[in-house]
């Protein structure tokens, strides 16, 4: 039997003799990697990272993992493919190189970088140039709605105009479950001095400085100086989220003596080297020279922005980072890097960039001591509501919150394109061993608009849609975890049910985790 090497050199000379005189239309030359010894043929198939070629001698097979392959009919040689994505400043610098590098790591293509340029390549898809538009996120989606842009990065949802601007174009539903996708998270930071007395700020007062209600740190109990505060500029996905959670909640807007500045980063330098700056930053730029503040609720409750607290969206300053496609058929890696986003490895490169990635984490009720704190506010004084109240605790006492939050539009019962990719990446983590077994509690809760009583049966529904989507999405979980839905209404709020934010807040289904307890008796 003659080896590898030696059938690879005498049918490369064949071959050569054969196709020296007749031309073949989909001929490919195969060129070793270890050698100089090529072979040239009929492309017949490429199938399982192997070629498949026709030559004097017969078929010959060999492995692409060995051969450089050469001419129009090789995979991917033909396909050439250029797409741009237009994004927030903040992310086309911090995130998206990160998140390129990663898929092309983990599956192993050619990666070349030239400053915003970068060039993927591998065998079955050809080349992916993609380039880097660094824009605002408002400039972002103009540019995806006016072909400049394959995707648009922003730090925001579009609004409804710029919907309306994409239905026109032809580009469809900006918001279907094929088209937006979740990133990761950021939350928006209220940030002083490192040297400034104050530790937490509420967002009415918040509101009332940026506006120009309230210009001198006396009026808060500091130094008889003026606040001198600091803003991303109009457009930016910041200063949008900003504008809609705190200044338009209370109906007030960003006064003209606000320094106005191009991105997060600098409203974050400025803070810190201003002994009486104040302003809104990501959570990129948390640092020791800013101090961040915690956020007051105008019912008292306060809650610090951690990984958790953005995750669950019950930071009120939480954005979603958001990927936007133009809706055409995707080609080469495109598609590929776009699934890549919700793996583990990519969402571990959002953290790793310093956003919150999507992971699910565990939290016990501990550490959820805003949820005790605000139960015990309530009025207690029916009968009904202390016994939901001691159900719940006694629920969550030896329990772990998953950081999957599902939340809800007022009076709505059904999932967005987000909640139901977080209902998917959770039962794919549920199906570990380590699982197996588990009492889960989904827990519905509302806002306090209406009836208590319908709220609770509306928690409840809420509560049971998604248990029924995660075992739909997972059928084989049934067998392996027990699952009951609970609903409570509105007895533990994490907002202010005073404001628009809070009550989304409120609105939402928890999945809460504990081993089951078993009967030790002999």
């Amino acid at each position: 039997m003659k080896t590898m090497s030696k059938l690879f050199t005498t049918a490369a000379t064949c071959a050569v003799l054969a196709t020296s005189q007749t031309a073949i239309a989909d001929t490919v030359t195969l060129t070793s990697l270890t050698s100089s010894a090529s072979l040239t043929g009929e492309l017949l198939k490429y199938e399982n990272n192997y070629f498949t070629l026709g030559t004097s001698i017969g078929e010959v097979q060999i492995s692409a993992d060995l051969v450089a392959c050469e001419g129009a009919a090789c995979p991917g040689a033909q396909i050439t493919v250029e797409a741009a994505i237009a994004g927030d400043r903040m992310l086309m610098d911090m995130l998206i190189p990160n998140l390129i590098k990663a898929y092309s790591d983990s599956v192993e293509s050619g990666f070349e970088r030239t400053g915003s340029q970068f060039e993927l390549t591998s065998n079955e898809h050809g080349i992916s140039n993609l380039t880097l538009k660094p824009v605002d996120s408002a400039e972002a989606i103009k540019a995806m709605i006016n072909g400049q842009a394959t995707f648009a990065m922003t730090s925001r949802r579009p609004t409804n105009a710029e919907l309306r601007a994409a239905n026109v174009a032809g580009l469809g539903d900006l918001l279907a479950a094929d088209r937006e996708h979740v990133v990761g998270y950021d939350g928006l930071l209220l940030v002083a001095n490192q040297n400034s007395h104050m530790r937490a700020v509420s967002e009415k007062v918040a509101a009332q400085i940026f506006a120009g209600q309230i210009t001198n740190w006396s009026q808060l109990g500091g130094p008889d100086a003026d606040i001198n505060v600091y803003a991303t500029k109009i457009g930016t996905g910041a200063r949008s989220l900003f504008d809609e959670l705190l200044m338009r909640s209370n109906r007030l807007s960003i006064a003209d003596r606000v320094t106005e500045l191009d991105d997060d980063g600098m409203v974050a330098a400025a803070v810190a080297s201003d002994p009486y700056g104040f302003g809104f930053t990501s959570t990129v730029y948390a640092s020791n020279e800013v101090k961040s503040l915690d956020i007051q609720g105008v019912c008292g409750l306060r809650t610090k922005a951690t990984a958790f607290s953005i995750k669950t969206g019950e930071y009120p300053l939480t954005r979603p980072l958001y990927l936007y496609t133009n809706g055409e058929a995707l080609e080469g890696q495109l598609q590929e890097f776009i699934e890549f986003i919700a793996t583990p490895d990519a969402q571990e490169m959002v953290s790793a960039s310093g956003f919150v990635g999507q992971t699910i984490s565990e939290e016990e009720l501990n550490d959820q001591g805003i949820r005790v704190a605000s139960t015990l506010l309530l009025q207690q004084d029916d009968i009904q509501e202390i016994g939901s109240i001691r159900n719940m605790l006694g629920m969550l006492l030896a329990s772990e919150r998953l950081s999957t939050t599902v939340r809800f539009s007022q009076g709505g019962n059904e999932l967005d394109s987000t909640a139901q990719a977080d209902v998917k990446r959770l039962a794919e983590k549920l199906t570990a061993a380590e699982f197996s077994g588990k009492q889960f509690y989904f827990m519905g809760f509302s806002d306090s608009v209406g009836r208590s009583d319908l709220n609770q049966l509306l928690a409840l529904q809420r509560a049971e849609l998604v248990r029924s989507e995660l075992l739909k999405a997972m059928p084989e979980l049934k067998d392996r975890i027990k699952a009951r839905s609970v609903g409570f209404g509105e007895i533990s709020p994490l907002g202010c049910n005073e404001t628009r934010t809070g009550r989304s807040i409120n609105r939402r289904v928890e999945i809460w985790m504990q081993d089951i307890a078993t009967d030790n008796k002999v």
